[in-house]
């Protein structure tokens, strides 16, 4: 299971020669609120007035560890608000381009230093900073390609900043310094003391059953990832209600589908409708036995294949499927199945909107023929699958 590392934790990284090489077997990406802490306690900048600043965000609760990290990294230039909501998806995972931005930033690198990178672009936001990474040897493994999109591991991010302290001494601290910075840090609630009701708690981990989910968590974490798939559901059914459509109701085995993948996308670090292995949402949710369930009075194969001659696609989009009813049996089966995905989202009031923005996305959301849904969430991952069956 993926864990925040607490600040004592990165900082003692810098502090040990050679012990960022303990950490090679466990690889975890950083994210933002990671990227500020990291930089900011390990740099000259004095913040701590910063950080007292009464600036709020949609997405940082004011009692979370992150939060004068977040309001630092603001003030600082670090990170940007979207414009509107002004979130700051402090659990987002950062790629390499964007904590080169960063360090470029708090540190007052010069830009547009000269590179030889292959998989740069001039005119790309990031290739103002890249020569800095060649510079440093920062998160260089040729010496030909910088892979600017790649998420960043803790361990290139230790490694980063050894190598830019390395060559210029200057811009570290002070080990007195950095050492009470870890206290204090400490007392800002780190990742690894922070409560179970928080928003930088552990995934929800569930077993499937008949009847839904048997949480292994705490009660606290329980309760707040069920409030917020029963407040993406809402929003949704909000919405449908405003376009003339009814709503949906809550299915717990569309909801097994969706967090089981989830969970997936999150564990293995991909991001797509389609598994490693080429899975589809229509497979996951015919694996959790969906498009059986209700067929016992059907003379129908408890098996169907909604991409056989035998399912020709009434409309179809690219998240969702609706089959025109099967007449391969008196049953006659038609059914319709669908799927959203985000990532790096914390509320459902942002991930509905998102989805609300995307046209396709929407138009899986506003599908007439849906009935039923399901909310998966496992860390930043959310994922809400859609579906009806119906049998004459």
């Amino acid at each position: 299971m993926r864990q925040l590392l607490s600040p004592a934790i990165l900082l003692s990284l810098l502090l040990l020669p050679g012990s960022a090489g303990a950490v090679t077997s466990n690889v975890t990406f950083v994210t933002r609120a990671e990227a500020v802490m990291i930089l900011l306690n390990n740099s000259t900048q004095r913040f701590s007035q910063i950080t007292t600043s009464e600036q709020t965000f949609s997405d940082v609760p004011g009692t979370e560890w992150y939060a004068p990290y977040m309001k630092a990294g603001v003030a600082l230039h670090l990170i940007t608000p979207a414009s509107g909501t002004r979130a700051v998806f402090p659990l987002r995972s950062i790629t390499r381009a964007e904590f080169l931005q960063m360090l470029v930033r708090l540190h007052d690198l010069p830009l547009n230093q000269p590179y030889t990178f292959t998989d740069v672009v001039q005119n790309t936001w990031y290739a103002p900073y890249a020569g800095i990474a060649e510079r440093y040897m920062l998160f260089v493994e040729d010496g030909t390609l910088l892979h600017p999109e790649y998420r960043l591991t803790h361990l290139e991010a230790v490694y980063a900043l050894q190598r830019l302290f390395i060559a210029q001494p200057e811009l570290r601290p002070s080990v007195v310094a950095i050492l009470r910075r870890i206290a204090r840090s400490s007392s800002l609630r780190s990742p690894s003391a922070v409560s179970s009701s928080s928003q930088s708690s552990p995934p929800l981990a569930a077993s499937s059953a008949s009847a839904g989910f048997t949480p292994v968590l705490s009660p606290g974490v329980t309760n707040r990832l069920e409030k917020s798939k029963l407040e993406v559901i809402s929003r949704v059914n909000e919405e449908r209600t405003r376009e003339g459509l009814p709503p949906l109701k809550r299915n717990y085995l569309l909801e097994e589908a969706a967090q089981k993948h989830a969970k997936d996308m999150y564990q293995r670090d991909y991001f797509s409708h389609f598994t490693p292995e080429g899975l589809s949402y229509v497979d996951r949710i015919r694996a959790a036995g969906y498009l059986t369930a209700g067929s016992e009075t059907c003379s129908c194969q408890p098996f169907f294949d909604l991409t056989s001659d035998d399912a020709p696609p009434e409309e179809h989009g690219p998240n969702y499927l609706v089959t025109q009813a099967q007449k391969i049996c008196n049953c006659e089966p038609q059914f319709a199945v669908g799927e959203n995905l985000i990532k790096g989202i914390l509320t459902p009031e942002i991930a509905v909107r998102d989805w609300l923005d995307s046209t396709p996305h929407r138009l899986t959301m506003l599908q007439s023929k849906f009935e039923e849904t399901g909310v998966g969430i496992y860390g930043d991952v959310w994922v809400q699958t859609f579906g009806s069956v119906k049998f004459r």
